[in-house]
């Protein structure tokens, strides 16, 4: 199967698309850099076959954004009225800053959260998968 693999040069805040005829590999090298640059991301049309590589440099915290650990950099998986959120800490932090909307569940975070969001749009959490530091939809 063909595989498309995005590097993320693109600006934050901004929507990147699959494409639907292959499956794409979506692989984001760059952390959060200025203090005063939008950490979201946004990946429309996220479908069968299509993964995102976070790195083995993340463990994935299956918890609320509250049980983050001090001492591990972590992803977490949010469900909100977007989609699904991952949430990337930009180092070891325990997310405490992050709260979700409480009417939509929605994640938005700044520089000063210490951490990044890339929104699934339209997925469900049902449809997510993760192993060995890759997000893939199943």
């Amino acid at each position: 199967s063909l595989v498309d693999l995005v590097h993320t040069t693109v600006a934050a805040g901004t929507t990147l698309y699959a494409t639907a005829d292959v499956k794409d590999v979506f692989y984001f090298t760059d952390k959060l850099a200025a203090t005063s640059e939008t950490p979201d991301f946004t990946i429309g049309s996220f479908a069968a076959g299509d993964s995102i590589v976070l790195g083995s440099s993340f463990t994935f915290n299956s918890g609320a954004l509250t049980t983050g650990a001090n001492n591990k950099q972590e992803f977490f998986l949010v469900k909100s009225d977007a989609g699904v959120q991952i949430v990337l800490e930009g180092a070891n932090y325990g997310s405490s800053e992050l709260t979700p909307n409480t009417t939509t569940g929605a994640i938005t975070s700044t520089a000063a959260d210490h951490a990044q969001v890339i929104t699934l749009t339209g997925v469900t959490l049902d449809r997510v998968s993760v192993a060995n530091g890759v997000v893939s939809y199943v």
